[in-house]
């Protein structure tokens, strides 16, 4: 079978952006790149800026390299990462064979990357000004209709295709990413977070070897992959988001400026800095486009999406599904409450009694039976037939003002509320608005776990009982974790280690002690950092990189992972 013809554009750009400095190296940008359209050719690094271009057996290369560290020496990371991209890619050293596989491949980008990282620690280890450099690396290789991404460390890859809008293809080897993969932050809440510049995995980190992740995807006509350094990503959002109010973050995002210029590359390379530009940037922004004009095939509508690191990043889709689900749950929920009130509606229930109680069935028993089965009528406004027989009410009996009130609590609960209190005795909708005010993320799976046991659980005192003091054991957790956010990223290398031990007995389900929790929270003041009084002060607190306000990127190695 003949083998696709992929027709493809290409452009590059790196900026030195908010770090200009023109008395250092490389005008103070510390990122690097990499593009070379035809890796079967004898030309080492060349590509055609928004030309089109048919795709050789061996595809074509695109490579994104921030460097981080040491005095002026990012340059030199992210310029020795390159060079390593370049050796390895040199004319002759890939075949057609090799570029065909996608397990070679992935061996063949992991290689570079573990090589890359052992040039990095053995130039710090001869020069003492290059002490403590580092880089990220992204790394996208393309063949015919195949793509394979490998990376360590924070600088992203997207694709953009107008059936699907912008998905993240890469996932942030960050601090705040495995906040956001644990549930414990919004992508929202990843742009102004403290500790926003920690990655986890880089090259040339002293203390751990390099550790990449490759991914392979299917290209497509339309799609526009992009690689850029965090200096992009780290000022303009994915897509349009709302804040906490609901109202729309300001300034552009990455997936509306791509839109709008698919056209051209050039141009839609251009818009992309400008916007980060107006966004204040503060980094080096590089950025990298490729366009596949034809020759791939039809993109299939999206169904799943790696979009848990924000981006995550945050999934919207994902979300927006997950909504829906709910929505349908609790639309179902309340048709069948429905039926239920007219079939007892029907047996003689008397009328006006619905405005006082609606009496419900659980675990295969009438309501009737007991007052736990009892719930106030006014959750009811939303059931159909009961909403019906009030109007009737309300033509023969005046309202009290008692009802008035009633009428404004109605409002203030949510369809899921009013879906719960319908469904459940009063004292289960009362602990399950209390486990309402302690669903953070950080307790999503323990709130998860009480919820059912509050569902599930009989009438029995010691039901309620077990239940109430589930309820106090989840809201004694939430009080311990709003006091242990107070020293986020304000902490030394061995309080980070003490703030991640608490954390976790906190999330875990298993272990309850919030007197020793509260001890070792209060005991985190004696680890704050600080500028002096501390021997180890200038190893725990990294000082800022160059032109960086917020001191730049740092890696695994000055902070612990939490």
């Amino acid at each position: 079978m003949a083998k696709k013809q992929i027709i493809f554009r290409l452009t590059a750009f790196s900026a030195a952006a908010g770090k200009y400095n023109p008395d250092a190296p490389l005008d103070g940008n510390e990122d690097n790149f990499y593009v070379d359209d035809d890796l079967n050719d004898d030309i080492l690094g060349r590509f055609q800026t928004d030309e089109d271009i048919i795709m050789s057996d061996c595809g074509c290369l695109m490579v994104v390299a921030d460097g981080m560290g040491g005095m002026n020496a990012g340059e030199i990371a992210s310029a020795l990462a390159i060079e390593t991209v370049k050796d390895y890619f040199a004319p002759g050293k890939i075949t057609p064979t090799m570029a065909e596989s996608p397990v070679e491949r992935r061996k063949y980008l992991e290689l570079v990357i573990k090589e890359a990282d052992r040039r990095i620690k053995t130039d710090a280890k001869s020069n003492s000004l290059h002490e403590g450099m580092g880089s990220t690396i992204i790394l996208a290789w393309i063949v015919g209709d195949k793509m394979t991404l490998s990376w360590c460390g924070d600088s992203r890859a997207y694709r953009y295709n107008p059936l699907n809008g912008l998905e993240p293809l890469s996932r942030d080897h960050s601090y705040v990413q495995e906040l956001v993969n644990k549930g414990a932050l919004s992508y929202e809440d990843t742009f102004e977070h403290p500790q926003g510049n920690i990655v986890t995995r880089s090259l040339g980190d002293p203390n751990n070897a390099a550790k990449p992740e490759t991914r392979q995807f299917e290209v497509y006509n339309e799609d526009i992959i992009l690689l850029c350094s965090d200096g992009l990503s780290g000022v303009l959002r994915d897509r349009k988001t709302r804040d906490h109010n609901g109202s729309y973050y300001p300034g552009e995002n990455i997936e509306d400026i791509i839109a709008a210029h698919t056209a051209s590359m050039t141009e839609c390379r251009d818009a992309l800095l400008e916007a980060a530009e107006k966004a204040d940037w503060y980094d080096n922004v590089t950025v990298l486009l490729c366009q596949i004009e034809s020759g791939a095939g039809k993109v299939p509508k999206r169904q799943l999406v790696l979009h848990d690191n924000q981006s995550d990043h945050g999934n919207a889709k994902g979300i927006k599904s997950q909504r829906t689900k709910m929505y349908v749950g609790i639309g179902c929920l309340l048709v069948l409450m429905a039926v239920l009130c007219g079939v007892f509606y029907y047996m003689g229930a008397k009328d006006g009694e619905g405005r006082e109680r609606a009496m419900v069935v659980e675990n295969g028993q009438s309501g009737s039976n007991a007052e736990a089965n009892v719930v106030e009528g006014e959750a009811i406004k939303e059931q159909p037939v009961a909403h019906n027989r009030n109007k009737k009410e309300e033509k023969t009996q005046p309202k009290k003002e008692a009802d008035k009130k009633t009428d404004k609590k109605e409002e203030k609960l949510s369809a899921s509320e009013q879906a719960n209190t319908v469904l459940t005795p009063t004292w289960k909708s009362n602990l399950l608005k209390r486990l309402n005010n302690c669903s953070q993320q950080a307790l999503k799976s323990i709130v998860v776990s009480v919820r059912k046991t509050i569902e599930d659980s009989g009438d029995a005192e010691n039901d309620q009982k077990k239940c109430k003091k589930e309820v106090t054991k989840v809201e004694d957790r939430a009080l311990c974790l709003k006091k242990l956010s107070a020293y986020n990223g304000m902490l030394t290398k061995e309080g980070e280690k003490k703030f991640k031990d608490v954390l976790g007995q906190i999330q875990d389900s298993k272990v309850y002690d919030p007197e020793n929790w509260n001890k070792t929270i209060d005991n985190l003041k004696n680890y704050l950092k600080s500028d002096g009084g501390d021997q180890n002060q200038e190893e725990l607190t990294p000082q800022p990189l160059p032109g960086r306000s917020d001191g730049g990127q740092r890696t695994a190695a000055h902070i612990n992972e939490i």
